[in-house]
């Protein structure tokens, strides 16, 4: 139906010229003179390219989409360059172009859209910002380009297929007051030193460069060679934490990417402390990453992070449940349900170390009657507060 009612568009388009030009030639054969008759010749010069027009096939033309960055940090913009190829050498008066862009990568400052005027020239081409607004993969898929007369009185429009994908990583919070004292052991240590007590082994040491954590200074080895060194640190064997990420239980979208942003900001820290780290998720039973301290594994980590989803088919944790060979765990969730303590425990009791990093929930903190309990077993439980200035662990 849609076709018929497009090819009778076009008729009545062109029924609309031939009958301009019918009118301006009675006008002049009966008028004459050399207005009138340059009246109907200009007009006629207008109406072949607008019959020219009608029967371009804007399918013909080309596109490309060049990007300067495929993977933005929250918040981070790259530039997006569009150049429109002809493959047919006829005049095009204008060109509307419009590229699709999805929410989370629209600049509000800078507009997608462009009017170009290639005339005869066989390349056009403009730029435009995008923002990485929401964390996730994202795809353009088109780009949708428009012509037509300076009369209205032909205009038609194509959507160019030219796919593009761009990865937003979740957006990084500073760990305020990260090194609260626990309440909940015998011994009062706050939760970066244990992570890093737990996790990391002196492997070495190496020249200081400037952002290096002052705590890691080896200040023996600096008196000795009369220069900066800074420690190297490796995970001994059969340790490193694993961060355990909750996409199973029935929580909103919001409390969830608060959650993902905690495990970022986490990870971010974990990699300037030095400290292996690995990542997962609870609906699967499949390791994201495992501990590691180089460069590129939290970086994999980082987009790992940046594709998870929510999964509530399932309410049990195939990962705990197959306990893979790790010694240590931080869970990080927004709800702390009946199962999902009763495999924490299981965890525990195998004299592993377990962390759970509870966020709020829509309601607030979701507090349990068995986080009592887990606090009389090897489980430490930290409440972490977003906040302006960053997480907050309370």
């Amino acid at each position: 139906m849609t076709r018929f009612l497009k090819i009778g568009k076009k008729v009545m388009q062109l029924a609309a010229v031939v009958a301009a030009l019918a009118v301006l030639f009675i006008y002049a054969m009966f008028q004459g003179g050399f207005v009138s008759w340059f009246l109907f010749y200009s007009v006629t010069t207008l109406a072949l390219m607008q019959l020219l027009l009608l029967i371009y096939p804007l399918r013909s033309l080309r596109a490309e989409r060049r990007l300067t960055a495929e993977m933005l940090s929250f918040n981070g913009s790259a530039e997006v360059d569009v150049t429109l190829k002809k493959r047919i050498p006829l005049p095009l008066i204008y060109v509307k172009v419009r590229d699709h862009q999805p929410y989370g990568l629209r600049e509000w400052e800078t507009s997608a859209e462009a009017l170009v005027f290639p005339f005869f020239q066989r390349e056009a081409s403009y730029s435009y910002s995008i923002k990485g607004r929401r964390r996730g993969k994202h795809t353009i898929d088109y780009l949708r380009v428009r012509s037509g007369d300076l009369f209205g009185f032909v205009e038609k429009d194509y959507d160019i297929p030219v796919s593009s994908t761009v990865v937003v990583l979740p957006r990084m919070r500073k760990l305020a007051n990260w090194n609260t004292t626990a309440d909940n052991s015998s011994e009062a240590v706050s939760l970066s030193q244990r992570l890093q007590s737990e996790s990391v082994n002196v492997a070495g040491v190496r020249d200081y460069t400037p952002g290096d954590r002052m705590a890691n200074i080896d200040w023996k080895v600096t008196a000795r060679a009369g220069k900066l060194v800074t420690k190297e640190f490796e995970a001994e064997k059969g340790e490193g934490y694993f961060l355990l990420l909750e996409n199973a239980l029935g929580t909103t979208s919001e409390s969830f990417e608060t959650a993902v942003e905690f495990a970022a900001s986490l990870t971010e820290y974990a990699y300037q402390m030095k400290m292996p780290i690995g990542c997962g998720v609870t609906a699967s039973e499949q390791l994201l990453q495992h501990p590691g301290t180089s460069k590129e594994h939290f970086q994999r980590i980082y987009q790992s992070l940046a594709y998870v989803e929510l999964n509530t088919d399932t309410e049990a944790s195939p990962f705990l449940r197959q306990t893979p060979g790790l010694e240590a765990l931080i869970y990080v969730t927004p709800e702390l349900s009946g199962i999902r303590i009763k495999e924490l425990k299981q965890w525990a009791e195998q004299k592993r170390s377990v962390i759970v990093a509870l966020l709020p929930h829509e309601s607030g903190f979701s507090r349990h009657e068995g986080v009592e309990a887990l606090r009389h077993t090897n489980i430490h439980i930290y409440y972490v507060q977003p906040g302006e200035a960053g997480f907050e662990v309370l």
